[in-house]
């Protein structure tokens, strides 16, 4: 009995407790909104007027008459800082101006006098992210015959790349990234070098074990390596992780010799930072944002050539100042650079970071596109189930495994035909158009078929054999011109079907790498035809040859 008389008065005396603090607890709520309301805030929309006399502050309208208004003015020149109380519904307020000052204002509202701030309201300054980075020298490289090992200069051009990046990158973010970089070297050899079209042999993440290295620890990760002798067709590439939020950004840089500039003639720091745009279009394309590539600077109003190595151009990329035609600003906004391999996000999209709008006056005005006059289809040959055809140049082949390109999907922009009015007259109406290009999907091999659009005099009147010999006499010139001792050229020809092509077989060193060349020319229904054979580090121009057959050319046209 007494147990549940001591339980009864417990239960009382709670429930007056509780009820007590039911009360207060809506008290308090009820006063939230007054209270806010009470707060100071600051005034955007108020103007100044200078004069000789002194300032004038135009104070905005709309405003409580029971509230207040403080302004403070700051002296550009001494940072000193005053300020003065008035009510709400002043119009204006001046004040005496040193001759020559410059002055920053602050205009804060509050209802109550006392809510109003005690002083200048100092600008918080955005913390850079942090952004981890692994550079890895890659020691040792064994492939296909060939041995290369960085040298101490080697070492020490990758040290300084390293740190140039890292100014660099810092740089062009405007401060909004603080690169941090670790340095390692992978002491045992690398044997495996993966193949990729348009590019040649590359080292990739495997390679390295970089997600042993880097995964959860870096943001990224650049591999330097020396790679004379092997095929390479870049300065620098990247490489899409499988999942770009969880691991981290990959690059690999090539040094070829000990000349870092070898491969791009510029120095290789712009090459970083265009890799590292790579990684950052595979990691925020992953939540949604659209990063303009460093690839295709001219949609964005910038040569197509050097927009690869512009800073301008990345820097607009890095800061979310780039311009799209319709009017939008794309790159990494300053919000996104929180989310990072090391610190990623569920967030599904980040879109919204990029709905700013550019005002009219700013944007790009695009030039209409030139339009050219339509060609004959004929000219361009056909892609069939087996390989491609060209009734214009009697010939066709079959590439089983390659990758083909159409004349107008070419994986490359192809040089201006028009000749200048001084060149050797064996090349007059030469206007050459590539119609054909093939690569290996596997090695480095490619076959190039070009049509001349309108006719060479040089070969009507002397044929085929004269104008090869005048080829082969500018390749030598070119050579002796350039000190290039490796220049290796003779004629030849090889039979297709009934017909037999002359051509010219070359052998040259080109940034350490051995090239073969077979380049045939032919007159084919009144136009000049060409076709080219390319191999790299090894001579198979004659097999792949062997898988050309004769057509029947067209009929000359009346």
């Amino acid at each position: 009995m007494s147990c549940k008389t001591d339980r009864e008065g417990w239960d009382h005396s709670m429930l007056k407790r509780a009820a007590a603090w039911l009360l207060l607890a809506v008290m308090l709520l009820a006063a939230v909104p007054s209270a806010c309301a009470e707060k100071n805030s600051m005034v955007e929309d108020f103007t100044v007027e200078q004069a000789e006399s002194g300032v004038t502050v135009i104070l905005p309208g709309g405003y409580s008459e029971k509230g207040f208004f403080k302004l403070f003015w700051k002296n550009g020149a001494t940072g000193e800082v005053q300020s003065a109380v008035f009510p709400a519904d002043t119009p204006s307020y001046a004040i005496e101006s040193e001759p020559g000052a410059e002055y920053s204002f602050q205009l804060f509202y509050a209802k109550k006098r006392g809510l109003l701030p005690s002083a200048w309201k100092e600008e918080k300054t955005r913390q850079p992210n942090v952004w981890k980075v692994l550079w890895i020298d890659a020691e040792t490289i064994e492939f296909d015959g060939f041995t290369n090992r960085m040298t101490e200069k080697n070492l020490r051009d990758s040290a300084e790349l390293a740190q140039n990046f890292e100014a660099l990158a810092e740089e062009l973010t405007g401060g909004l990234v603080d690169i941090r970089i670790t340095r390692m070297t992978r002491e045992e050899p690398i044997t495996g070098l993966v193949y990729g079209t348009n590019a040649g042999y590359m080292v990739n993440g495997d390679a390295v074990d970089v997600t042993h290295h880097a995964l959860r620890k870096y943001d990224s990760a650049f591999v330097v390596g020396r790679m004379d002798g092997i095929y390479v067709m870049y300065a620098g590439v990247a490489l899409k992780p499988d999942d770009p939020r969880e691991e981290p950004g990959y690059s690999f840089i090539p040094l070829v010799y000990e000349d870092p500039t070898l491969l791009i003639g510029c120095d290789l720091k712009y090459v970083a930072v265009h890799e590292w745009l790579h990684q950052l279009g595979f990691l925020y394309g992953d939540y949604k944002l659209e990063i303009p590539s460093p690839d295709e600077g001219d949609k964005y109003g910038y040569e197509r050539v050097s927009a690869r190595i512009d800073p301008d151009y990345f820097r607009e990329v890095l800061t979310m100042k780039a311009i799209t035609d319709d009017g939008r600003y794309l790159g990494v906004p300053a919000e996104a650079w929180q989310y990072k391999p090391t610190h990623s996000s569920m967030i599904g999209s980040l879109a919204s970071l990029q709905n700013e709008t550019v005002p009219e006056e700013l944007r790009r005005k695009q030039e209409p596109a030139p339009t050219e006059a339509p060609e004959d289809p004929a000219v361009f040959g056909t892609l069939t189930e087996t390989g491609y055809e060209n009734t214009v140049m009697g010939l066709g082949c079959t590439y089983n495994g390659w990758v083909v390109y159409p004349h107008d999907q070419l994986p490359f922009t192809p040089t201006p035909s028009e000749m200048p009015e001084d060149a050797p007259e064996f090349l007059k109406g030469n206007d050459n158009r590539v119609v054909f290009y093939a690569e290996n999907a596997s090695a480095p091999e490619f076959t190039t078929f070009s049509v001349n659009t309108s006719y060479v005099p040089y070969v009507e009147q002397n044929g085929e054999e004269a104008y090869l010999r005048e080829i082969q006499n500018l390749y030598e010139m070119r050579a002796a011109a350039a000190n290039d001792d490796t220049l290796r050229c003779e004629p030849m020809q090889i039979t297709v079907g009934d017909r037999t092509l002359h051509g010219l077989k070359l052998c040259y060193v080109n940034a350490s790498v051995e090239t073969y060349i077979m380049e045939f020319a032919w007159l084919s229904s009144g136009r000049l035809c060409h076709l080219v054979i390319t191999t790299a580090m090894h001579d198979t121009c004659e097999s792949i040859a062997e898988q050309l057959y004769q057509l029947n050319a067209e009929e000359p046209a009346a």
